[in-house]
């Protein structure tokens, strides 16, 4: 990460450099840091969030920030399938920055836009990144209270869909199946046999998610010593 800093230090308007550092940070703080130092992964969020956002603008969508929703809705029609990592991994860093501020108005105000984006990414390629943006709607609709929006059926869809779209590779899909749905749902079954399946897949079955799936792995194993407790 303080590498690519140093490389965006001198190349401040490549695109690729500012998603693949926003995608690194976000990652690094969600996988790494969240659980030990939740301050820390803000830090980090908030660096990641500002490269995506960056990363947009060199695309071509000016000022997402400062855009009111009518407009940054009507920006989002002039952004193609060439544009989807840029899309997908600027809502991801951008919703997991808001996840650790929703304690602030003024995070909690952005989500719409985060929203929409992502809707848009599934429009355009669903299948981008195993299912990434099914997986996505997945746990917004899970995590979620009825009164805004929340809905476990339409989670459970696209969680399936997410699953059958990344075709088992990406281990972490089933934790966030598991947790986010067969919790929910106060479904033991289901969320014991999702969690073994991660344990009985090899972290190499995709060998660019080699470290992703083993920390997918560690939290199936975590979560299933908490069985008892999440199903008294």
């Amino acid at each position: 990460l303080m590498l690519m800093d140093g490389m965006i230090e001198v190349l401040p308007d490549n695109e690729e450099l500012l998603i693949a550092a926003a995608q690194g940070y976000s990652s690094f703080a969600s996988t790494f840091v969240e659980d030990q130092d939740k301050e820390y992964a803000k830090q980090l969020l908030w660096k990641g969030k500002q490269y995506a956002l960056r990363s947009l603008e060199r695309r071509g969508f000016k000022e997402p920030l400062q855009r009111s929703f009518d407009d940054f809705k009507e920006g989002l029609k002039s952004l193609g399938k060439k544009d989807v990592p840029y899309l997908f991994w600027s809502a991801t860093c951008w919703a997991n920055w808001i996840s650790l501020n929703l304690d602030s108005v003024e995070a909690v105000s952005e989500l719409p836009k985060v929203e929409l984006m992502m809707r848009t990414v599934l429009e355009i390629d669903e299948g981008f990144y195993y299912g990434g943006p099914h997986l996505f709607m997945g746990i917004w609709y899970a995590s979620r209270p009825k009164i805004a929006g929340g809905d476990l059926q339409k989670a459970k869809g696209h969680f399936l869909k997410s699953l059958e779209l990344g075709q088992g590779k990406f281990l972490m899909a089933y934790v966030y199946y598991a947790h986010f749905y067969a919790k929910q749902s106060l479904d033991k079954e289901l969320f014991i046999s999702t969690l073994q399946k991660v344990l009985e897949a090899p972290a190499d079955i995709a060998p660019n998610l080699t470290l992703l799936n083993t920390v997918a792995r560690e939290r199936a194993k975590a979560l299933l010593n908490r069985v008892e407790e999440y199903f008294e």
